[in-house]
Formats: C-alpha cells, structure tokens, sequence
C-alpha cells in the first residue's frame, strides 16, 4: 500500500468513528424528546379525563378505556 492509500484509509476509519459517535448522540437525543412529548401528551390526557390515569408512556401513548 502507498503512504497515501494508508493516509487515506486511516482518514477513513476515523471519520465512521466520529459518524458513529454522532450518530449515537443523535439517537440517544431523539429518544429524550420522544419520551418528553409522550409525557405530556399523557399528562394532558389525564387532565382532560378528569385527573384520573389513563395513560402509559412507553414507544408511544397508549389510553385505557374510561370505566
């Protein structure tokens, strides 16, 4: 291999490290605010039903049937 194909290589392997890196951060925040939105949205939910629970937060809202 040439220094120049090891130069670039090596560019190569720090920039998917980097790429990975960010992708992580990315996620990880995308995942705080899903979860936030999920939270208020059933925290209205709640409210608008009266107080009572009637929400769980996980992927996603899901509402109970009122009894």
């Amino acid at each position: 291999m040439t220094d120049v194909y090891k130069n670039n290589a090596l560019k190569l392997k720090v920039l998917r490290v980097a790429l990975n890196q960010e992708n992580a951060v990315l996620l990880e925040a995308s995942e705080r605010a899903k979860n936030a939105v999920a939270s208020k949205v059933a925290s209205a939910v709640m409210v608008l039903r009266g107080g009572r629970p009637t929400a769980t937060v996980s992927i996603g809202v899901k509402s109970r049937p009122s009894l």
